[in-house]
């Protein structure tokens, strides 16, 4: 089967996306299909060399993304075929020329494209790959004041005709879970005759590979000696609960000794966050770093007692488990996870990780307490959690792709 993805996120970005993206597109190519991947100029050395890479000398900025997808909502494609002509030129002409049997359009500005794409060559074959949901997470940003709520609000209201208009046009999906498939299609109705296709997110096995360390790992880790050191990896926004868990570490962190809390990340949240820090009398306890290389993040998790997933309650979460989570399991070490409706399925009893109830401080502060109070009865019983990830590999998860 020929495949072509169209891409235009850095494959460089380490986070959720990129790595869902990245798995995909060598899994596939590992299994003797005939891929190749669309995408702007910027680094591919983290694809298989067997994919044929075609580049577009174009850079989306931030209005340009924000634009096309408010014009996408209301099918502006005349609009769309002028302000982003030069782009969409180089991409027509790379799709008629390379005539594969399906093309995928795995992110949110990759959908927008795709809608393009879909109205001038009605005939090609294009499947999306849906792994959000963005009318909710604006739902869920809220606001600080009357104007931000009004602005969230406008904003909800134009990402719900998005989505009606993204699941409109492709003749293929793929979600991350059968639970997501059932959610959308239970809210648009056009979904339950389009061909679908399940892709669970999974776990990395190249991440309990040992690397290189930077020079940014070994000036942080000279402040971790002898320390006891809970860690978080990711988003720095509201329905993370970051700034839940640094509330919850603030009231326990005088009761542990030793106590370090190492943030890694970055997102709307980060100037509140660094506040909160700044103004705390524990502010020496906790590290605050931008993202990091997946190489020092690897070894970041292998130097930490506990990772964190203090996510709030939210429809994503209950609709499909993270890659993080996968990710977390990896490292064989006790977990504290937000209890969402996807985490309850797998990890019933506690199996894989501590749950404690979302959104709740003090219910997150005792499992801080309790993963040290227990620490060692802890790492004994979650030693072989990684032994959870038997077929949840991405080069498994994609055969639905390819059969």
């Amino acid at each position: 089967m020929k495949i072509t993805f169209v891409i235009t996120n850095n494959l460089l970005r380490f986070d959720g996306h990129t790595i869902r993206l990245k798995e995909i597109i060598n899994s596939l190519a590992k299994r003797e299909n005939s891929i190749s991947l669309i995408m702007n100029n910027g680094d591919s050395s983290i694809i298989d060399p067997s994919v044929t890479i075609y580049k577009i000398n174009y850079t989306f900025g931030k209005t340009k993304k924000r634009m096309i997808h408010f014009l996408v909502a209301y099918k502006c494609k005349f609009l769309i075929s002028i302000l982003y002509r030069t782009y969409l030129n180089q991409l027509i002409s790379l799709i008629l020329k390379d005539q594969s049997d399906l093309y995928i359009f795995p992110e949110s500005l990759d959908n927008s494209i795709g809608y393009y794409v879909s109205t001038f060559l009605p005939s090609c074959n294009i499947c999306i790959d849906n792994f959000g949901i963005i009318s909710d997470e604006f739902k869920n940003r809220g606001g600080y004041n009357l104007f931000q709520k009004l602005i969230f609000y406008i904003k909800h209201k134009v990402a719900i005709k998005y989505e009606q208009t993204i699941f409109e046009y492709p003749k293929n999906i793929i979600f991350t879970s059968n639970s997501m498939r059932l959610y959308f299609q239970n809210k648009y109705t056009s979904i339950k005759y389009k061909k679908s296709f399940i892709v669970p997110d999974s776990y990395l096995p190249d991440l309990i590979n040992m690397k290189k360390k930077s020079t940014e790992f070994s000036k942080i880790t000279n402040s971790l000696n002898d320390s006891f050191i809970f860690l978080f990896a990711g988003e720095f926004k509201q329905i993370s609960g970051v700034d839940d868990l640094l509330s919850a570490f603030f009231r326990v962190c005088t009761k542990i000794e030793n106590a370090k809390l190492l943030l890694i990340g970055d997102g709307v949240l980060d100037t509140t966050i660094s506040n909160h820090i700044k103004t705390s009398k524990h502010c020496s306890s906790v590290i605050k770093i931008n993202r990091v290389s997946f190489d020092d993040l690897q070894v970041f998790m292998k130097l930490s007692h506990v990772l964190v997933s203090p996510e709030k309650k939210n429809l994503l979460s209950d609709l499909v488990l993270h890659i993080k989570y996968y990710n977390y399991l990896t490292f064989n070490k006790p977990i504290i996870c937000s209890r969402s409706d996807a985490v309850k399925k797998f990890n019933k009893d506690d199996k894989y990780s501590i749950s404690f109830d979302p959104g709740s401080i003090s219910d997150l502060a005792n499992k801080i307490l309790y993963s040290y109070d227990n620490f060692e009865i802890l790492r004994h019983k979650y030693s072989s959690s990684s032994d959870s990830l038997n077929n949840l590999s991405y080069a498994h998860n994609t055969m639905a792709i390819d059969c």
